[in-house]
């Protein structure tokens, strides 16, 4: 998992505050993208889904390196000041990566199912009353990163994408696509080969 040196999820501190600035492009640019044509619309639309963060009810989650899904810190470490777990609020980016670690308990015959695995690391995150809510938002986030990667024939199976990426791709590139989509959503960059083994 990237590990950046300022905490890059959008979070509100005890005051009320920003605590950090938001670095999704997509987002700033969201009010000019209908100027600059339908893509570029289309685009900043999609990035400003989740613009805004959820409050956290449960407890610090980790992932495949023993990592918090929140900050990167290591589970023999505390967590950043800023980190999500620490401030009660958390970006889609969050849920995203605290999905890959529930992939293996949402089998789907021949692949995985990826939204039972979203709605679930919700439940985690936020219990029942919004689990809904925010696994719709986190879809569309991997939604639009895998219409991105996938070109623009995908747009037409809109709806289906993620279905069809947890039927045909290997459990480890799922697990990637959802932390690649997850930086992508907050504005960082992601590097592949920090990601470690996530093995099926």
């Amino acid at each position: 998992m990237t590990k950046p040196t300022t905490n890059t999820n959008r979070v509100t501190g005890p005051t009320g505050e920003s605590s950090t600035e938001d670095l999704r492009v997509g987002a700033r640019s969201a009010a000019s993208g209908a100027a600059d044509g339908p893509d570029k619309a289309a685009e900043a639309a999609r990035a400003t889904v989740g613009e805004q963060p959820w409050r956290i009810t449960g407890d610090r989650l980790f992932d495949h390196n023993h990592e918090c899904v929140g900050c990167g810190a290591h589970l023999s470490e505390p967590c950043h000041p800023a980190c999500p777990f620490e401030t009660g609020m958390f970006s889609l980016a969050v849920l995203l990566r605290a999905a890959a670690r529930r992939l293996r308990e949402n089998p789907a015959g021949v692949g995985y199912d990826i939204s039972a695995a979203v709605f679930a690391a919700g439940l985690d995150l936020v219990g029942e009353h919004a689990a809904a809510a925010v696994a719709d938002e986190a879809r569309e986030v991997l939604t639009g990163y895998l219409i991105d990667t996938w070109g623009s024939g995908a747009e037409a199976i809109r709806t289906g994408v993620v279905y069809r990426h947890g039927l045909f791709t290997d459990l480890p590139e799922i697990a990637l696509s959802l932390y690649a989509a997850a930086a992508r959503h907050d504005g960082i960059d992601f590097d592949p080969d920090s990601f470690g083994d996530f093995s099926a």
